[in-house]
């Protein structure tokens, strides 16, 4: 919603442009969940495969925190993705790398949601996931999104 109501404001007030941006945030959820989901089934499997025959393997240590980064990254692309479609100022490299990198590197985040007593960092919710990653991004795309002069200063609306 934080994002609809930037492109709202700032962008345009097309109703095709803001249900691109909720349409194009809601497949970037999904797809960043089922990237972590994927890529933890597939470590597990590849632990399996190289582990002696009747012998399990050890997890790895933060293996949440690898899977969040591909989630993460997968994630920030298709927002960053959608919002270049909706707005011109994302077309440029530097709001994708902008976007794309704390989106990528938040997704560590995800190795807080593990209930694990080996870690004390390991709190069992997914709330500071939510709340660092979201609040990051969409700090930085409001950052993006309001237009500037060639001074760095706001532009007059």
């Amino acid at each position: 919603m934080v994002l609809v109501l930037a492109i709202w404001f700032w962008v345009s007030r097309s109703a095709w442009k803001i249900l691109t941006v909720l349409l194009s945030t809601v497949i970037a959820w999904v797809a960043a969940k089922f990237t972590a989901e994927h890529a933890f089934v597939a470590i597990q499997q590849m632990l399996k495969e190289i582990a002696a025959p009747g012998n399990t393997f050890p997890t790895i240590n933060f293996m949440f925190a690898v899977c969040g980064v591909l989630g993460g990254l997968v994630g920030s692309t298709i927002l960053t993705f959608g919002l270049s479609l909706v707005c011109k100022q994302f077309g440029a490299f530097e709001n994708w790398a902008r976007v794309v990198m704390p989106g990528t590197v938040l997704g560590i985040l995800l190795e807080l949601s593990e209930k694990d007593d080996k870690l004390a960092l390991h709190l069992g919710t997914l709330l500071p996931l939510f709340l660092g990653w979201q609040m990051t991004v969409a700090a930085i795309i409001g950052y993006c999104i309001v237009p500037r002069t060639g001074d760095g200063k706001l532009a007059p609306l």
